[in-house]
């Protein structure tokens, strides 16, 4: 991945900062008090692109200054729809054809892997996930995240462009998901209707039709799918957005060859409810969530890896010993 190293604090970054530290307050403050919409000049700056900029831009220094990595797209800011196809022409209830190549037998080492996915691409499963699968010699890994991103809120983080810029220049054979724990809220639908999360039916078939355009994008690109389920969460609240986004994973990708949807729940629950503590292969029990009962420890991590792992031997074959153990440090 491109790190953006922020040690050090440059002069300009200093002024710059203050300057977007001062408007971001400013802007704060008029747009809560309706101010911004009721003066014709600030409506229009609020709404134009370069207000846009100035927000990418000051993402990108927050970055800069925490060291971390930068993986905005340059044309995320909006979103083509048209892109991925119109409203009228994805239709959920229609089985896609089979792809031109569809694998049949198990893949043979090497083999790229891509994954992408949220915050647990990041944190949790991502780096266990990276550790575990680069035991086996002749896989190579590339991980990318982004926090507080999802397929809801493409206006901030675009998935499906980022994702299609991700396969032209690596070219896996695999591809992995895990996104969707910052969905369950408002959704704006294809036609620009406002739908509430408590609006279930209007809300899953929005969402629907995001998840149906990524595996559109991306499943005759791939050799082989793999979209991860949430485990199940310790709150009430995340149980049913888990719960409803979880169903429609599975049931979309039902409809491809090549997608398999890795069901999480089952593993991360006793006797179906919650659990704080959870024994992996080799006997450890541990937590397994962090204090947000949401986000994985390290040893949840290597017990969802461990469940990644095991759907990939279906496909892909890992019949060599690794060459490492895994770690919960």
């Amino acid at each position: 991945m491109n790190i953006i190293k922020g040690n050090e604090i440059k002069s300009k970054d200093k002024k710059l900062l203050i300057m977007l530290i001062l408007l971001t307050l400013l802007f704060t403050f008029w747009t809560g008090k309706g101010v911004v919409k009721k003066i014709p000049l600030l409506s229009k700056i609020y709404s134009s692109e370069k207000y846009n900029d100035i927000k990418i831009t000051e993402e990108q220094l927050w970055n800069r200054i925490k060291g971390e990595e930068t993986l905005y797209p340059s044309d995320s800011a909006s979103i083509n729809w048209e892109s991925y196809g119109t409203q009228d022409s994805v239709d959920t209830d229609i089985t896609p054809p089979l792809i031109e190549e569809t694998v049949t037998e198990k893949l043979e080492l090497p083999i790229k892997i891509l994954l992408v996915g949220d915050s647990l691409v990041l944190e949790g499963f991502g780096p266990q996930f990276d550790k575990m699968i680069k035991n086996y010699e002749g896989i190579e890994l590339h991980r990318y995240g982004k926090y507080s991103t999802g397929l809801n809120k493409i206006d901030y983080f675009d998935w499906y462009s980022y994702t299609d810029q991700l396969i032209d220049t690596i070219e896996p054979d695999i591809l992995i998901i895990m996104i969707g724990a910052n969905d369950g809220q408002g959704i704006v639908s294809v036609d620009g209707k406002n739908i509430s999360f408590k609006d279930a039916d209007n809300w899953n078939n929005s969402y629907r039709e995001r998840v149906v355009r990524y595996l559109q994008l991306t499943n005759h690109r791939d050799k082989y799918i793999y979209w991860v389920g949430h485990p199940i969460p310790r709150d009430t609240n995340f149980y049913e957005k888990f719960e409803r986004m979880n169903l429609i994973y599975k049931e979309e990708c039902a409809k491809y060859p090549n997608a398999i949807y890795v069901d999480s729940w089952t593993r991360f629950s006793v006797d179906g409810k919650y659990s704080a503590t959870l024994i992996d292969s080799q006997g450890v029990e541990r937590t397994v969530k962090a204090s947000d009962g949401v986000h994985l420890t390290t040893h949840g991590g290597n017990i969802l890896s461990e469940l990644v792992i095991e759907s990939l031997k279906e496909n892909v074959n890992l019949t060599n010993e690794p060459t490492g153990e895994q770690t919960n440090e």
